[in-house]
C-alpha cells in the first residue's frame, strides 16, 4: 500500500507548484508597480500572471514580444515596423522620465515640451512622457522667474 500523505510526511525537495523569484525580478516588479502596463509584460515573461482572466493573459503574452529584460533593465525592443531611430529603448516609470526631462530641460537651453521629447524619445519609453515633460517644465525654477507668458509658450506643443 501506498500512503497517501507520503509527500507530506517527507517533504517535496522540488515544490512544483510555487514559483521563488529572483532579487532581479522582484526588483523590476517593485520598480514598475506603479506602471500597469509594464506590470503586465514583466510578469507574463517571467510567468506570474496566475489568478488572472485569460484574456487578460493572452494580451500580455502579445505585449510581451515587443519587450525583453535583460541586465536587470527592461527594454522595448523594435519591431521593424516604427521609425523610431534607436531599436532599444529603456523603460522607466514616470518619476523617472520626469527627472530625466528635467535635467534634458536645463541641459538643452531651456526650451519647451517639443525639443525636450524628441530628446527622450531617442532614449526611453514611458507611459505619459508628454504629462511627464510637463511636469518638468512647470516645476523649473528659471523658467518660472522669465515669467508667465515665456512658460505658457513652453507648455504650448506645435503640431
Amino acid at each position: 500500500m501506498v500512503d497517501l500523505a507520503w509527500a507530506a510526511n517527507t517533504g517535496l525537495v522540488h515544490d512544483i507548484w510555487t514559483t521563488q523569484l529572483d532579487e532581479a525580478q522582484s526588483s523590476l516588479r517593485a520598480r514598475f508597480a506603479s506602471e500597469p502596463i509594464f506590470l503586465e509584460v514583466i510578469e507574463a515573461m517571467y510567468n506570474v500572471d496566475h489568478g488572472r482572466r485569460i484574456r487578460d493573459k493572452c494580451r500580455a503574452r502579445h505585449q510581451m514580444l515587443g519587450y525583453q529584460i535583460d541586465e536587470g533593465c527592461l527594454w522595448r525592443i523594435g519591431d521593424g515596423k516604427s521609425t523610431c531611430a534607436c531599436p532599444w529603448l529603456e523603460c522607466v516609470t514616470q518619476e523617472e522620465a520626469k527627472e530625466l526631462a528635467h535635467q534634458e530641460h536645463e541641459k538643452n537651453g531651456h526650451f519647451g515640451q517639443d525639443l525636450v521629447k524628441i530628446a527622450l524619445l531617442d532614449c526611453i519609453c514611458s507611459p505619459h512622457l508628454d504629462k511627464s515633460i510637463m511636469a518638468a517644465i512647470v516645476e523649473c525654477g528659471q523658467c518660472k522667474a522669465f515669467g508667465g507668458q515665456h512658460l505658457a509658450t513652453l507648455l504650448e506643443p506645435i503640431t
